[in-house]
């Protein structure tokens, strides 16, 4: 994981130009703690979401699909098991023409049962995940690789009393790039 975020941060400068479908990479942490005993485990949320660009009127408005996403659950620095998510977008914030650096903002929720402490656990990270982009008159893009989480940071939510969770937010990495053929 930390090649893949080192990786990441050599690409930062670079942008993807006149981009009609887009990629984000998502990986961020969360630390599910079990708050009687103190015992935690670290999950580990990866995600790849795809947006297409369609032109409407004098806005560039985006529609989303998650390609893939899965967890990876650790336990004392272990990996111990990784199992699929459902990642959904919930709202992207359109983009007007002729546009130069202008703020993209896609609405992302997590929403799993995890499997921890001996029992199911129903768990939701609700985060707005940014870049800036640049839109021409034709509705052409170009977005910058890398982004990020909003001010705001990722909300938590464990359906279950007797746990908490708080994401880790030096573990974050979001990066926008064309699909991988």
């Amino acid at each position: 994981m930390k090649l893949l975020y080192v990786a990441f941060g050599f690409l930062a400068t670079a942008a993807i130009a006149y981009a009609q479908i887009v990629v984000a990479a998502i990986a961020f942490a969360i630390e599910l703690i079990e708050v009687e005993t103190g015992l935690s485990i670290l999950l580990d949320l990866e995600a790849d979401i795809g947006f297409a660009s369609e032109l409407v009127d004098e806005m560039l408005e985006f529609n989303a699909q998650t390609n893939w996403a899965h967890v990876t659950e650790y336990v004392e620095g272990f990996a111990e098991d990784e199992f699929g998510a459902d990642v959904f977008v919930e709202h992207v914030t359109p983009v007007s023409l002729n546009m130069v650096d202008e703020q993209f903002i896609a609405e992302v929720q997590w929403s799993q049962h995890v499997e921890a402490f001996g029992r199911w656990i129903p768990m939701d990270a609700i985060t707005s995940i940014s870049t800036q982009v640049t839109v021409d008159g034709e509705g052409a893009a170009v977005f910058q690789i890398e982004g990020g989480i909003e001010d705001a940071g990722v909300e938590l939510n464990v359906g279950i009393p007797g746990y908490h969770a708080r994401w880790i937010d030096d573990m974050v990495e979001i990066s926008f790039g064309p699909p991988i053929p």
